[in-house]
């Protein structure tokens, strides 16, 4: 693999040891620098990492240390399992916001996976054993018959979706050939993370922020962890853009508190959903 000789952009100043995050790298960052990327809760900075290397990090930035925690924590569990990329350690950033105030900005370190537009429907595909039937019964009929040449590699992961649709009623995340939908059964990457215990990681639920009014509930503060009544799993907020491709296997790249919030959850019964992984 390609040395990337002008890895790390950014270099740490020190390694704290936090007594809930460990180590932590510090960064006197300055200005706030420009994002690669960005979503709900996170900034995303490649850091000149390169994707596919498990010895380099991109660094994920977060506005306050519950997110940033909480999503690492989520991400570590995943990734041991295969289902995400791997991570390094906590990060802190002391920065400028846009009224020039110092403020410190929390997040972790991620491997890069490749998100490009095929890679994330191959990862779909990959993502759903059904789906991988689907895929290689079209792929053998087309090779079968004489009258059709196999098309290239990425050319015929979008025809396989184009055929989806026009022949299978396909609507994206929610039928059973969607690696997204709690109806593909066991294998599929859905039921795969929903088999990962989130009990005893950082509580994060915020959208109770919203319902909170005046009140502050103090779970909402670093060091509070998910209990069994939390009624959390790691399933709610699977689409096609949160899909990855990690040195060729399908992985998910957010881990924001989407992804276990309970007012996040599609209309399937959740106790379905367990029973058929």
């Amino acid at each position: 693999m390609k040395t990337n000789t002008s890895y790390p952009k950014f270099v740490h100043d020190r390694i704290d040891n936090h007594s809930i995050l460990g180590e932590v790298k510090v960064y006197n960052i300055g200005k706030y620098p420009p994002i690669i990327s960005s979503g709900c809760q996170s900034n995303f900075f490649s850091n000149n990492a390169e994707m596919n290397n498990p010895t380099e990090f991109g660094i994920k930035m977060f506005n306050t240390s519950i997110e940033a925690y909480a999503a690492y924590q989520r991400q570590s569990l995943a990734a041991r399992e295969g289902l995400a990329p791997p991570v390094g350690l906590m990060v802190r950033w002391i920065t400028k916001n846009h009224k020039g105030r110092t403020v410190n900005r929390w997040g972790y370190e991620t491997c890069i996976a490749d998100v490009s537009g095929y890679a994330q429907m191959y990862a779909q595909i990959r993502g759903c054993p059904k789906m991988i039937k689907a895929y290689n019964d079209l792929l053998k009929w087309h090779t079968n018959n004489s009258r059709y040449v196999r098309p290239k590699a990425k050319k015929h992961v979008t025809a396989f979706f184009n055929y989806l649709s026009d022949y299978e009623s396909y609507d994206g995340e929610n039928d059973a050939y969607s690696s997204m939908s709690s109806s593909v059964g066991q294998g599929s990457i859905r039921t795969r993370l929903m088999d990962i215990s989130i009990v005893g990681t950082q509580y994060d639920n915020l959208a109770e922020v919203f319902d909170m009014g005046e009140e502050w509930n103090e779970r909402l503060r670093l060091g509070q962890t998910v209990t069994e009544d939390d009624d959390m799993y790691m399933s709610n907020d699977l689409h096609r853009g949160n899909l990855g491709l990690w040195m060729g296997n399908p992985v998910v790249i957010d881990f924001g508190y989407h992804i276990a919030c309970p007012q996040y959850r599609d209309h399937d019964n959740l106790t379905e959903d367990k029973a058929v992984a």
